[in-house]
């Protein structure tokens, strides 16, 4: 448990700002914390298309309901997205038993995180439970009735509290393989 660990676990308290060098997260009700280390966990907002008028999310409770209730109607699903999300939609469409197809950009399925043999396995893996894989296209199917359309193209960190703090950010936190960022104590 989190107490036997010597860990505090705090709900509804929003960090606005980390101060690395006193080892303290201020509070947006202006609450200080001190640290011994700190696992920085912030969640993100999922990135939108906003071009098919039947875009599915998989982020809150009203987006599952969402899923739940348009589900019923699918004859086929559609992913686009190589991102966490649209593994989650592909294993709802095969286990609905719909026709699935997967829509990646040109590099592939992680293509730009992984190289391009890792990617090609995944994709084969995929295409072995199948699912069709369109590489850098979008089928025109895409927007007809009976297609449940699932996007999974990755999220937009929640980055605001520490950008000015010191912490090293590009695509999101740069920290080496023990998750340790450019801080000793913050992972």
């Amino acid at each position: 448990s989190y107490k036997e660990k010597n860990i505090e676990f705090l709900i509804n308290k929003t960090v606005t700002k980390i101060l690395p060098k006193e080892n303290t997260v201020i509070t947006s009700t202006g609450e200080n914390f001190s640290y011994k280390k700190l696992l920085i966990t912030t969640g993100g907002d999922s990135k939108k298309l906003n071009k098919y008028k039947n875009e599915h999310y998989m982020q809150t409770i009203d987006d599952a309901d969402g899923i739940i209730k348009d589900l019923n109607g699918a004859k086929k699903g559609v992913v686009i997205g190589s991102g966490f999300i649209s593994l989650e939609f592909l294993e709802i469409f095969l286990k609905n038993n719909l026709p699935t197809t997967l829509c990646v950009s040109a590099k592939g399925f992680w293509g730009s995180i992984l190289d391009k043999r890792i990617s090609e396995i995944i994709e084969n893996c995929l295409r072995k439970n199948g699912v069709t894989i369109n590489t850098g296209t979008t089928p025109d199917f895409v927007e007809q009735e009976n297609v449940f359309l699932g996007v999974g193209i990755g999220i937009d960190p929640n980055k605001n509290f520490f950008l000015d703090c010191g912490l090293s950010f590009e695509n999101g936190l740069i920290a080496d393989s023990t998750l340790k960022t450019n801080f000793e104590n913050i992972y």
